[in-house]
């Protein structure tokens, strides 16, 4: 039986980017055939809210839905658990090493888009459409990296 991989993604609020990277993730994912469990969640801590409209509405464009998510603050026993961990801005990974300076290994999700030079994800919230579209087309071409580099047995 192969290990079921266990990917969180960090950003600020967890109403943008990283419900969108989640959604992209368990497409992409499950495309390839890898099992995988797949979650996000936000710095800020703002429990309780819906994705934005327009994360939900571009998401929906390219076959993510996004109607159901329900935003989290971090919670450091899914962290501990998961196998690697996906964050927007450099300000994620030192909040998330501030909290604890054991945990899984901490990425920048855009390190891994090979055709944008910045590391960061640029938050569109209160952006216009197209900064959405734009954050999701990063967000996807880093996620397709991810999947080419996925192991391809568990352990």
């Amino acid at each position: 039986m192969s290990k079921v991989w266990r990917l969180v993604f960090v950003c600020s609020g967890n109403i943008c980017r990283s419900p969108m990277a989640q959604g992209m993730a368990k497409k992409r994912l499950a495309e390839a055939g890898i099992e995988a469990q797949v979650l996000s969640m936000g710095t800020l801590d703002i429990p309780g809210q819906r994705a934005s409209r327009l994360a939900i509405e571009v998401s929906a464009e390219a076959g993510v839905d996004l109607r159901d998510h329900v935003s989290q603050g971090i919670s450091l026993g899914i962290l501990e658990q998961a196998d690697l961990i996906l964050v927007m801005e450099e300000a994620h990974r030192r909040y998330l090493g501030a909290l604890r300076s054991d945990l899984p290994p901490i990425e920048l999700l855009g390190s891994l888009d090979p055709e944008e030079g910045s590391l960061e994800m640029a938050d569109p919230i209160g952006g216009s459409r197209e900064e959405y579209e734009r954050c999701l087309r990063r967000i996807d071409r880093s996620i397709q990296q991810l999947v080419r580099r996925w192991p391809k047995e568990g352990g």
